[in-house]
């Protein structure tokens, strides 16, 4: 993964294109949204606290569009008022960010959650496969270490039930570790209920 670049260098490279921009640019020189868009791993008290300091420096540097600049200022100050265009639009835009945010981190929990159970399984048939060469243990399954396993996992999700909210939500779990469970192993799926439908 490429490391983020830091904002300084976000914030100089986003001053450039505005003194590169025109009245007749689609998007108007140093336009709040623009700036949002290019810092969106930061939060809305850090984007705005930039996007202020970011605005000063613009008015030495960038004499010419100074009406943007201000217009700008203006604008900031009536962000928290939804009865305006620019507050509606506003409080559209982080609404909209947070439910991305939100989305992003219940689908990494049902990821990390397929994956924790998908290795408790793997873990499991290896254990099958060694008792499989004792001819003495060929037919037996430790229904002890299974109950271990499944309380382990049960625990898992349940710590991290917050994020799961839906029957569905859970379906997809199982769904997915049935799927790559399939792909890897040839047993009988009856192992894999064990770990998946019975918590």
């Amino acid at each position: 993964m490429s490391q983020q670049p830091a904002p300084a260098d976000i914030i100089d490279a986003w001053l450039v294109e505005q003194k590169k921009k025109t009245k007749r640019s689609t998007v108007k020189p140093y336009d709040y949204f623009s700036f949002a868009s290019s810092l969106d791993h930061l939060s809305e008290a850090s984007i705005n606290l930039f996007f202020k300091t970011t605005l000063s420096k613009a008015k030495d540097i960038d004499r010419p569009k100074l009406d943007f600049i201000e217009a700008a200022e203006s604008k900031m100050n009536i962000r928290l008022n939804p009865m305006t265009r620019f507050g509606a639009s506003y409080k559209t835009y982080w609404d909209n960010v947070r439910t991305a945010q939100e989305e992003q981190r219940k689908r990494k929990a049902r990821e990390d959650i397929v994956e924790n159970t998908c290795q408790l399984m793997e873990s499991t048939s290896s254990d099958i496969l060694d008792q499989q060469h004792c001819p003495k243990r060929r037919h037996m399954y430790d229904m002890t270490n299974a109950r271990d396993d499944q309380d382990s996992l049960a625990n898992e999700v349940d710590d991290k039930s917050s994020t799961i909210t839906t029957i569905s939500d859970l379906s997809d779990i199982a769904l997915a570790c049935n799927l790559r469970f399939e792909e890897c192993f040839r047993f009988p799926m009856a192992i894999v209920d064990i770990f998946i439908y019975s918590f």
